[in-house]
């Protein structure tokens, strides 16, 4: 290798920056490396080498035309500048287009997209699983844009003393001497609950989270909204869509506050239409810490470095459920319930 593609990789290598070869260019992945689907460590294993038969190979994984996409945006210099043997796999690759925001015949990536959104019709849902690697600009207004947004900090901040609250006025309730039996809403019976079944019925929350965190990614989250309905175009774009669009937009990947607390709001009153008060706040905080549990993940998964098997096996997992088998995969904290409705991603390790 040689020229000035061969100068611009070793004086960028010398500079401490993260650069990679495909195909016979150069590119400076520094910026993306933290945002990097399979991990930052992968990239720095092959800093200065040539990456195309590893992206080629089934090992880590063969990356898709998404990746090939994003990688664009890193290019730094041509393949006439390095005397790199190109095969014919490379050429293949030289002559492709690559969608990007600049060749976006639909979106002008210059003004807040969400106006935007339902106009797409058609070619709406072929649109939104084409990621790109950018931070979303979804309003005009900044103040509802502020609002559109949630640091994942703010998940703990805002549900753990919720959570704290609700577990102590079930204890309290469900401890206190000399009361009557709880009437069990929707049947009128009367049964004696006692605070011993306080954490069984948390946990039961907790599990019952789990198939509403199954149910809504899958249903709801993954509809395929009609193209001649653009409410449910933009219904859709607003739930989940963006985070499909950009996966990698650390702002917009917890569920803000406003909708989160709605969402919260329609399953507390779900608890409380088919159960007494105590027994729904013991159900209702085992489902918030589900949902904690939940969205930490997510984000964990998405930006953080697993260290445990099990970690590492879920980040692969959702990593193919984005990039690879959108309708397969729904499962987030857990593959628990992929199993039974047969939405598991096949050969995942």
């Amino acid at each position: 290798m040689g020229g000035a593609g061969e100068n611009s990789l070793r004086q960028r290598l010398s500079k401490g920056r993260l650069c990679v070869i495909h195909s016979g260019q150069v590119y400076d992945v520094t910026d993306f490396s933290d945002r990097h689907p399979g991990g930052k460590a992968w990239l720095e294993k092959y800093a200065g080498q040539d990456v195309t038969q590893v992206m080629e190979s089934q090992s880590p994984h063969k990356h898709t035309r998404a990746a090939y996409s994003i990688m664009q945006k890193y290019r730094v210099a041509e393949a006439s500048d390095i005397g790199h043997k190109q095969n014919g796999s490379a050429e293949s690759y030289h002559n492709k287009q690559f969608y990007s925001m600049d060749n976006d015949p639909l979106i002008d990536w210059s003004k807040p997209i969400m106006g935007q959104i339902s106009g797409l019709r058609e070619n709406y849902y072929k649109w939104v699983h084409e990621p790109v690697d950018t931070s979303l600009r979804l309003f005009q207004s900044d103040f509802v844009e502020f609002f559109s947004k949630c640091p994942w900090y703010m998940v703990p901040i805002v549900w753990v003393p919720i959570t704290l609250f609700i577990l102590f006025r079930c204890y309290t309730t469900l401890a206190a001497p000399s009361r009557d039996p709880i009437v069990w809403n929707l049947f009128g019976s009367e049964v004696m609950v006692t605070s011993m079944f306080m954490w069984p019925l948390v946990l039961l929350g907790l599990m019952l989270w789990t198939f509403c965190e199954y149910t809504i990614h899958r249903w709801l989250f993954h509809m395929k909204p009609p193209a001649h309905i653009p409410i449910l175009v933009l219904l859709h774009f607003i739930l989940h869509g963006q985070h499909h669009k950009s996966p990698m937009d650390r702002m917009r990947l917890v569920f803000p506050t406003i909708p989160a607390t709605i969402f919260a709001t329609l399953i507390f009153g779900l608890y409380y239409l088919l159960a007494p008060v105590a027994v729904a706040q013991a159900l209702f905080s085992g489902t918030l810490i589900g949902y904690m549990v939940y969205d930490l993940t997510h984000y964990y998964i998405h930006h953080g470095t697993p260290m445990t098997n099990y970690f590492r096996s879920l980040k692969r997992y959702h990593v193919k459920h984005h990039f690879e088998q959108q309708n397969l995969g729904f499962g987030i904290s857990s593959k628990l319930w992929d199993y039974p409705f047969g939405t598991l991603i096949p050969n995942n390790d």
